[in-house]
């Protein structure tokens, strides 16, 4: 009996390099783009690398690059679009659906969850509106209606099997972090334990009585072995936590700086500008500067 070849080769070894393969070969199998949006910047290595590349975290497909620079309104109108009403309204509906953007494009949208928390929204793109004659707004121009002609139709079928295909990858994706974070160096014993518990969760309002009911130990129990293995209060590792991912959305996205302070967990932008200074020696706007690349 012939036998199927592994999926990731010895040159896909690393967690990065399967999460692309794994990408991949879902837009060649569903003949479409697929962007994943990493809501809290968890999508990360045991070193703190990004999972995905940042043309991953971003919709790249030619139609939706149409008119796309840093400082056009048709970008933050997708970026009002896609990072906040898609996910919010992902939010309210938990299973997958279907949404047309103010440009007229349609996706498949798979919202990822971990219990209530919700980590990932995979998209896979992107589609004319088959009951739609012409563009939702003629302000794009003729080269954007003469693109979206060209885009194909997503009929019910079509998107009801891209819906579970999508599901499959972002719940792969929280596997593969899964691993990476079971299997990397700091991984193991109770170290590992606090580890995990503040990566998945730093972007929520997390308290040390959280943590100790996941170790079973009473809070001032919990308080005393994270003081004795790590050297700091909990406190201060949620707050690097939260640190590290606002490094990755700076240099990965375009958000405000209001909006990535509540992505990873701030109150409020004054006290992610003040936290980010004090550990990082610059304010989160000037590290963007120094350090973003290009994106859309």
């Amino acid at each position: 009996m012939n036998r199927f070849p592994p999926l990731f080769g010895e040159q896909h070894s690393s967690a990065a390099a399967r999460a692309e393969v794994l990408l991949s070969s879902a837009e060649q199998l569903l003949e479409l783009h697929v962007t994943v949006h990493d809501r809290a910047a968890v999508l990360r290595d045991a070193d703190g690398a990004p999972l995905l590349h940042a043309d991953r975290l971003r919709h790249a497909n030619p139609f939706c690059e149409l008119g796309r620079t840093p400082d056009s309104e048709w970008d933050k109108n997708c970026i009002a679009h896609c990072q906040r009403a898609v996910n919010a309204h992902a939010l309210r509906v938990i299973q997958p659906f279907s949404h047309q953007c103010w440009k007229g494009a349609q996706e498949a949208v798979a919202p990822i969850f971990r219990g209530e928390q919700h980590l990932l929204t995979v998209f896979g793109g992107v589609f004319r509106n088959p009951e739609a004659s012409e563009l939702v707004w003629s302000g794009l121009g003729a080269q954007a209606a003469e693109a979206w002609l060209k885009l194909p139709t997503l009929d019910m079928e079509r998107l009801r099997r891209i819906s579970n295909v999508l599901l499959a990858v972002g719940h792969h994706l929280l596997g593969l972090l899964d691993e990476t974070q079971q299997f990397s160096a700091t991984g193991v014993g109770r170290i590992g334990e606090i580890r995990r518990f503040i990566h998945y969760n730093a972007h929520e309002p997390v308290k040390l009585a959280d943590l100790a009911r996941v170790l079973f130990l009473s809070p001032s129990r919990a308080r005393h072995a994270v003081k004795e293995l790590f050297g700091v209060a909990f406190q201060d590792l949620v707050l690097q936590e939260r640190i590290a991912r606002a490094r990755i959305l700076l240099v990965t996205t375009r958000q405000p700086l209001g909006t990535i302070a509540a992505r990873v967990g701030f109150a409020s932008e004054h006290y992610f500008n003040r936290a980010f200074k004090k550990l990082e020696g610059m304010p989160p706007g000037r590290y963007r500067e120094k350090n973003a690349v290009p994106v859309s």
